[in-house]
């Protein structure tokens, strides 16, 4: 049982992670406290008597940024989801599957570029020599000038197109009162963002087609995106490939599978759930039309 006090509750969990085989803690700091573990430059900013500060990374997760560090990198801050107000600050990698996995995590109540840099460093100190190639982050300058700071100064940039998205979205919702015109333009710019080929990209002719009808918007994307199509440009995105092989993932999946089965083989009631979820799978598949009927299997093979 850990004490009800937040406070000693995480001190408590960090000690216990820290015993453990592999020490996953990557710096840690209370507020009205000096930095307890990991680099101590927090403790000389002027932020120091209020800032909190904890990155952790499993012994798998450092295994899997030093893997796939030639890829990107995400870097993506959830802001002020609790009762503290803290920050989240999650860094992602691509897997052998393309599929995204975490490679460490943040939380602290500061997002300035100095406490970024003393995060960041701590993540430097527990793997020596990572190389980085490529970040993604949302469209802040503080992340990427403090990892550059620490990991560059060759690193490349890009803005997370889902973010870049949004922040279209919602000035168009802002800036254009005809609905039927936002819709179009949201059309538009998903196509300006999706080009993959260099001499596809133009925006004069968007400029030429709305300025007119929306001159505040048009204005806005000259003056924020115009100059940094190399940011978020589909055309400038990696390419990822899967490490395995068709016949490889195929045999994953099975093992995944088999696995699974023989999980349930000695639980009637988790193999009674597992066959109502197929069936109900096959049902909504046959509404579609896409399988022959057949009869439903009443009885446990």
């Amino acid at each position: 049982m850990f004490p009800k006090d937040d406070s000693t509750s995480v001190v408590s969990i960090v000690e216990c992670l820290r015993k453990e085989p592999y020490d996953p803690i990557l710096i840690f700091k209370l507020q009205n406290s000096t930095t307890l573990y990991g680099p101590s430059d927090l403790d000389y900013l002027p932020t120091s008597q209020t800032s909190f500060a904890l990155g952790f990374q499993t012994e798998h997760q450092r295994d899997m940024l030093v893997s796939n560090s030639d890829k990107v990198l995400c870097i993506d801050s959830t802001h002020k989801t609790n009762q503290y107000d803290f920050y989240l600050i999650n860094l992602i990698v691509p897997d052998n599957y393309g599929k995204g996995c975490p490679v460490a995590h943040f939380i602290t109540n500061y997002l300035d570029i100095n406490t970024m840099i003393c995060m960041f460093s701590s993540l430097k100190v527990k793997i020596l020599g990572l190389n980085v190639n490529c970040i993604m982050t949302d469209d802040d300058q503080n992340t990427f000038e403090a990892f550059n700071v620490v990991f560059g100064p060759n690193i490349r940039h890009l803005l997370c197109k889902w973010r870049v998205f949004r922040s279209w979205s919602r000035q168009l919702y802002s800036k254009v009162l005809n609905k039927q015109l936002v819709k179009e333009m949201k059309v538009r710019l998903k196509e300006l963002l999706n080009v993959k080929e260099r001499d596809a990209f133009e925006f004069a002719e968007f400029e030429n087609i709305h300025f007119t009808k929306s001159p505040e918007f048009v204005d806005y994307f000259k003056k924020h995106y115009c100059n940094r199509v190399q940011l978020w440009s589909t055309r400038n995105m990696p390419k990822f490939k899967s490490k395995l092989t068709r016949k490889e993932q195929l045999q994953k999946k099975r093992e995944a599978e088999r696995e699974c089965y023989y999980k349930i083989k000695n639980d009637p009631a988790a193999y009674e759930e597992q066959k109502e979820k197929e069936w109900q799978k096959y049902l909504k598949k046959k509404m579609k039309g896409v399988v022959k009927p057949v009869a439903k299997m009443t009885a446990r093979e």
